[in-house]
């Protein structure tokens, strides 16, 4: 589910792309069909700024994907058993006896009850579960989880310390991006940002395949 929303977010910017060629493409109103997308047609070309709110969803949406993810990531962990069932005690959740009850008559895992109250607003917040449910500094061995990883399939340039630390850093910047997008009206990007915002669909791509490389590897039993 979540590789294939990756991929539908990808083409956004070529949407955007598109809907600014329209008035490049001439004769386009002598089409076949044409009256029937007419007033759509007309909207578009009368509407200033939409590839640029266009591309203010990629943020938005490739959030929900990253959240989704690790949000199954903390469940498969915490349900996989010792370990991270014990260093799942570590987090201050507290519940109510109602919780409790509804946990029972839904049939919800542990893992999933837990994953449902850890927050997953930033990057932080991920590194800071799975740092507490893994036992060790997830993003601190990121470069050597990347190196391995790479080694087995050239998905992905091959290792360097400088690809990784960019890819962390636009992932930051990522979801504060998306917060701006979220929660203000008008929100005020550089032109800096909007080109970035170009490169994040592969940017997450390769932070989840990484992370998804060293969850699988922990869940065999063979952490890097």
């Amino acid at each position: 589910m979540v590789s294939k929303r990756l991929s539908d977010i990808a083409v956004v910017s070529n949407i955007a792309h598109f809907i600014e060629c329209l008035d490049e493409l001439h004769g386009i109103e002598t089409l076949e069909g044409f009256d029937q997308i007419e007033v759509d047609y007309i909207a578009i070309m009368n509407s200033f700024g939409i590839s640029a709110e266009l591309i203010r969803y990629i943020p938005i949406g490739l959030v929900a994907c990253i959240e989704g993810y690790f949000r199954k990531v903390y469940a498969d962990l915490i349900d996989h058993g010792s370990p991270y069932r014990e260093n799942a005690s570590k987090f201050d959740i507290k519940f109510s006896i109602d919780t409790a009850i509804s946990l029972e008559t839904n049939s919800v895992s542990i893992g999933d009850f837990v994953a449902h109250f850890l927050t997953t607003n930033n990057l932080e917040d991920i590194n800071k579960n799975i740092t507490t449910l893994i036992g060790s500094d997830f993003l601190g061995k990121f470069k050597i989880i990347r190196s391995q990883a790479i080694g087995q399939q050239y998905l992905f340039p091959v290792d360097d310390d400088e690809l990784v630390g960019n890819m962390v850093k636009s992932i930051k910047r990522l979801f504060e991006v998306r917060h701006m997008f979220c929660h203000e009206v008008d929100p005020r990007v550089s032109l800096e940002d909007m080109r970035a915002i170009i490169g994040y669909p592969d940017k997450t791509i390769e932070f989840l395949w990484i992370s998804e490389f060293a969850i699988n590897s922990l869940l065999s039993d063979n952490s890097p």
